[in-house]
């Protein structure tokens, strides 16, 4: 690994320091080391990878679902001496496909990120207009019970947006 940005820090867990220099199998389930080898024998022969599947394991044990798509780095002989890779968390699409999470909560936890993301760099105003509408298009059954008792009772923009981010990696 010779470069590791934000979000694959945020994706795996592992800060870039972590895993620079470090072997891409670090990530990998040792399941899926025959999958990653196949990948990197497409890379090596300068073929691209659109949107394939697959799992990842992150810092703490869990394996996550992820998309990857990924180029080979070709050097001035036109040979191939690397790869440029983007990957996307997939796990909540393949829960709501498995019918684990309706798609509506997804729309909602995604809000909620972006929200509690946004807050981070700007004002709050009209922060807890759009969390109630978005609150009340989840399924009871699905929702997060705390921040729905406490959303209505909050006090302050400061005090939704503290909820906020405590429960957000909940979700």
């Amino acid at each position: 690994m010779t470069a590791w940005n934000p979000g694959a820090e945020h994706l795996y867990g592992y800060a870039a320091s972590e895993m620079i220099g470090q072997s891409i199998t670090r990530v990998v389930p040792a399941d899926r080391i025959d999958v990653l080898t196949d990948l990197l024998a497409r890379l090596g022969r300068g073929e691209r990878i659109t949107h394939f599947e697959t799992e990842r394991v992150t810092k703490d044990g869990g394996r996550i679902a992820i998309s990857i798509s990924a180029a080979p780095l070709i050097d001035d002989h036109g040979r191939p001496v690397g790869a440029a890779k983007i990957a996307h968390d997939i796990t909540d699409r393949r829960r709501a496909e498995a019918g684990a999470v309706p798609a509506s909560w997804l729309d909602v936890r995604t809000t909620l990120a972006n929200v509690a993301a946004w807050t981070s760099r700007s004002s709050p105003t009209g922060v807890l207009c759009m969390l109630s509408k978005r609150m009340a298009q989840l399924p009871r059954s699905r929702s997060p019970t705390s921040i729905r008792k406490r959303s209505p009772g909050h006090r302050s923009c400061s005090d939704a947006i503290r909820t906020i981010r405590t429960h957000r990696e909940a979700w």
